[in-house]
């Protein structure tokens, strides 16, 4: 993990990058990741995520791997995409390298799917509907309350 302390605005030295080029050089096969390529914000903030984000791209390759192996099972022949944290979609090669963007999409899921089912029922009987949603994990329960206001929803998320 290469983590420079101005590098998300050093757009002309590129230091991190640099630097990961003579460590690939140096250590062929290793990962390697770059702070500024996973996120934007603050230096303690931006090397905590890095971190994680290092420590979790082999199981977020082989992860993908398995989802690519039962698409074949299934005879899909199309692009793999995979939730973010934010709610939008990211491809399978990039989120193999930034997995730490889908870590904590569980939640999201639950929300973009109820969301979905509120439009769907606002679409059939023109009612504006509000749902709450409880995402129970292993570890966590995040909890939501969708309002939906003429086919829009307004999110509070805790």
């Amino acid at each position: 993990m290469i983590s420079g302390v101005f590098s998300p605005i050093d757009e002309h030295f590129k230091q991190e990058h640099h630097v990961r080029r003579i460590a690939q050089k140096e250590l062929p096969g290793a990962d390697i990741v770059c702070s500024s390529d996973v996120s934007n914000i603050g230096f303690l903030e931006r090397e905590n995520a890095a971190i994680l984000n290092a420590s979790i791209l082999k199981f977020a390759r082989r992860t993908i791997k398995g989802f690519r192996a039962a698409m074949k099972r299934l005879d899909l022949n199309c692009a793999l995409y995979l939730t973010q944290n934010d709610g939008t979609v990211i491809d399978a090669p990039s989120a193999a390298i930034l997995p730490i963007r889908t870590f904590s999409s569980g939640p999201t899921n639950s929300m973009r799917g109820a969301a979905y089912l509120g439009l769907l029922d606002f679409s059939q009987t023109k009612r504006k509907t509000s749902t709450i949603v409880v995402d129970v994990g292993g570890t966590t329960t995040g909890k939501a309350y969708l309002t939906n206001a003429g086919g829009h929803y307004k999110t509070d998320f805790t």
